[in-house]
């Protein structure tokens, strides 16, 4: 995944109201510190400073209450820590979407936004700011119902838990086309490190490396069915021999939310060596093999007979009826030196004479 993607992680977007919150649990920091609104409060629901999650400069709205907690700055991208995420995000993405309100952004937009908050243990995606569905809504849904299936979070569209203005989600999507998700970790706003080791990391490991590996094409592939190996060779394979890999083809990895997202029948698989298909060079084989169901599991054989003796890669990508290939996986193999034959022993020449018997009669000339 780092070999073909680009990772940035921002690890604390709110450092001063992260210090207040540490100095006592009943404090509950939502906001920053900024003095200048509200001073010298620390209470749940009575707050110095500025809700960054309201502060950012797409659908920003005005807000007159400075103790509130959503209290969202006096004016639109006004905090230095918006400022500071927002100048960063504008290094990464590109613009992939129109000015307009219902301009849609590609199909083979690249980059993906995921926001990390407490709590609730939700996905959401945009629109925030209205009950309007974005431009991408069906794509948004389907990467979003991706990502639930394996922390089993609702995903919903912003608005079915509450309308937000000035949003992270929305001003990523907006500004640039990318598909943002604010996932909504845990149950509590303070989990203590014992349950965040043992339920919220290994809920979410998963549903952040998928959001790494739908980041090249996610408004595609999130569509496609996921790949994982059954087996493959431990040890080195016979380069003169093909070698035998067992792969798990599933197209109905999505959250059940609501119904959830159609699967279709898989059709198709590849593979390449070395190179994900998209790379210039891959050569991928494509095998076109109806299975007949939407998650199978199938075995099939590759010829290795060119590859170089040593450690080489395997991607595995599948499609299913409706056309969509789904995200690749791989996996580490080693191809062993080519068997030397055994060798002839090279036969006396004397072995190959025949020798008859010669009888002489004395008594004849």
């Amino acid at each position: 995944m780092l070999d073909y993607n680009r990772v940035h992680m921002v690890f604390v977007s709110n450092p001063d109201g992260r210090l207040i919150d540490e100095g006592g649990s009943n404090r509950m920091q939502r906001k920053n510190y900024n003095t200048n609104h509200c001073p010298g409060q620390y209470g749940n629901y009575n707050q110095t400073g500025v809700d960054l999650n309201r502060n950012y400069p797409f659908a920003w709205g005005s807000g007159s209450n400075q103790c509130e907690l959503t209290y969202p700055g006096v004016s639109a991208g006004s905090e230095p820590e918006t400022i500071a995420i927002t100048t960063y995000l504008a290094t990464i993405f590109e613009d992939q979407r129109g000015p307009g309100e219902n301009d849609k952004a590609p199909d083979d937009t690249t980059g993906m936004f995921m926001d990390l908050h407490s709590y609730s243990e939700l996905i959401l995606y945009p629109w925030g700011y209205t009950y309007n569905n974005a431009p991408n809504h069906n794509q948004l849904k389907t990467v979003s119902y991706k990502l639930a299936y394996y922390n089993n979070y609702l995903p919903q569209k912003s608005t079915e838990l509450y309308a937000t203005l000035g949003s992270t989600d929305d001003f990523v999507y907006g500004e640039f086309g990318v598909p943002a998700f604010c996932v909504e970790m845990g149950v509590t706003f303070h989990e203590n490190c014992s349950r965040f080791e043992s339920e919220i990391w290994p809920d979410n490991k998963q549903t952040l490396l998928r959001g790494i590996k739908l980041a090249r094409r996610p408004y595609m592939d999130a569509f496609g069915p996921e790949v994982s190996f059954n087996s493959i060779p431990s040890q080195p394979v016979n380069p003169a021999q093909p070698m035998i890999v067992n792969v798990h083809i599933d197209d109905t990895l999505h959250s059940s939310y609501e119904g959830g997202i159609p699967s279709q029948n898989i059709v198709a698989y590849r593979y390449s060596f070395d190179k994900p298909s998209w790379i210039e060079g891959a050569n991928p084989t494509t095998v076109n093999r109806n299975v007949g169901k939407p998650k199978s599991d199938v075995m099939f054989a590759v010829d290795v007979s060119q590859l170089s003796p040593g450690k080489h890669t395997l991607f595995v990508e599948a499609k299913d009826a409706d056309g969509n290939w789904g995200i690749p996986t791989a996996a580490w193999f080693t191809v062993g030196s080519a068997p030397q034959p055994t060798p002839t022993p090279t036969p006396d020449p004397m072995s190959n004479w025949i020798y008859l018997p010669i009888i002489l009669n004395p008594e004849r000339p």
